[in-house]
């Protein structure tokens, strides 16, 4: 009797659970039919609004994406503007020479008592001016920075302290529109002397855009002024599209004063946001802050320290690939990683989107050129330029005296008119 109640127990409660997996079956299969229509619904037709570009560097023009968040797709690009972008004709052979440099934080032009001043901004502009200066007609020469142009270097005293109380100008953002720096990318350092302090730099001193497009919520920094998450810019009849991607581990973000700052992962705002650029453009640029490797810190050489980096380059290269034919050029930072010393390494090449960053603190420049040709893949090459560092202790017979800083390898009239002014004014 005992068994045979058990054995009717045990179906009743076999069929109660078929009926609740039912159930849920019905419940998820309404879901998924629904999310499709949910998707759609969300997603936008935006247009383009043009933006100022830096008059010292090389890009004569740039519209940016008007009203993209994160967490909506773009369908398309609509508007006058994307028509007359889509109606360009097509460049058949050009050569785009990228000079990048990532994690400045503020060193811009390091002294050491007793060596003296390495000039490492003004040894980049050097080489950069005089690529410019060479260029071929069919050559287009831009400058980029992937982030982190703050903390760290003696020129933060500029910046006031953590609440912007004592701010007298933004070195890195000065230096670099005197550069002629052409993009850049916001990095979590960006954030550390609050997002009020951030507001003023960008406003008062940047001439070029910059970019970010996993990041929301900011009060003080606003997204469609301040920053954009995505534009397309033209030099030389080119189009290049450009996406600013920044590292989504919050716990970087807590000097921001931002209580509604947030910042979405990566590859998924990349994937609402790349297909719809890239149908644009000739070549897509990713200005990423968010560091190389996949979710830990870099198994390259760093500055020693591995950490955790919440979806990395390799994953967004992999992203890219999927979503677009186009030729797209990965220019990285955050994890001070030094990738293609000598030339671009095999690893950094992934699913056919190159990885680029330049170590930090002004101690590389890299260099990528991509060479491209109607009817061919694209081809890329890359290479990094050390710092020379300054030591005037050194004897003129010491070995090692050919590889530091002497007077014929930085810009002076960038030193004097730019970097100068800024070093006397830290000194009150």
């Amino acid at each position: 009797m005992a068994d045979r109640r058990s054995s009717s127990i045990g179906l009743l409660l076999a069929r109660l659970r078929r009926r609740a997996v039912l159930r849920g079956l019905g419940a998820a299969a309404a879901g998924l039919a629904l999310r499709p229509l949910a998707a759609s619904a969300r997603a936008l037709d935006p247009e383009l609004v043009e933006i100022p570009v830096n008059p010292a560097g090389r890009l004569e023009a740039a519209y940016a994406l008007s009203g993209a968040a994160p967490g909506t797709p773009v369908r398309a690009i609509q508007g006058p503007l994307a028509k007359r972008l889509a109606g360009m004709p097509r460049v058949e052979a050009m050569t785009l020479r990228l000079f990048h440099f990532n994690d400045m934080h503020n060193a811009l032009s390091p002294h050491e008592a007793g060596k003296g001043e390495t000039h490492a901004l003004a040894q980049m502009v050097k080489r950069v001016r005089r690529a410019r200066a060479k260029a071929a007609a069919d050559e287009v020469v831009l400058l980029l920075s992937a982030g982190d142009d703050r903390t760290g270097g003696d020129f933060d005293k500029l910046l006031g302290d953590v609440t912007g109380d004592g701010f007298a100008v933004d070195p890195a953002y000065t230096a670099y529109s005197a550069a002629g720096l052409d993009a850049g990318a916001l990095g979590n350092h960006e954030f550390d002397h609050g997002s009020r302090t951030l507001r003023t730099g960008i406003r008062e001193a940047a001439r070029f855009p910059l970019f970010s497009a996993n990041l929301s919520g900011c009060r003080e920094v606003v997204a469609g002024r301040d920053y954009h998450p995505a534009a397309i810019a033209v030099a030389g009849g080119l189009r290049i599209g450009l996406i600013g991607l920044i590292t989504s581990v919050t716990k970087h973000y807590r000097k921001s004063g931002e209580a509604d700052l947030k910042v979405a992962m990566p590859t998924a705002t990349l994937a609402e946001l790349l297909p719809a650029v890239a149908a644009l453009s000739d070549v897509v640029l990713i200005l990423s802050h968010c560091g190389y490797g996949e979710d830990h810190g870099p198994p390259r050489a760093s500055d020693g320290w591995r950490f955790y980096i919440r979806e990395g380059d390799l994953p967004l290269a992999r992203a890219a690939a999927k979503l677009t034919g186009k030729p797209v050029v990965i220019v990285g930072g955050h994890t001070h990683t030094v990738l293609n010393k000598t030339g671009l390494e095999a690893g950094n090449l992934v699913d056919g989107v190159p990885i680029l960053q330049a170590g930090a603190r002004g101690k590389y420049l890299g260099e990528a050129v991509l060479t491209l040709r109607a009817g061919e893949r694209s081809k890329l090459t890359a290479r990094l330029h050390a710092t020379k560092l300054r030591d005037d202790l050194l004897d003129e017979n010491d070995p090692d005296y050919p590889r530091r800083e002497h007077d014929d390898d930085f810009d002076h009239g960038f030193q004097r008119k730019t970097i100068d002014p800024l070093r006397a004014r830290m000194k009150g």
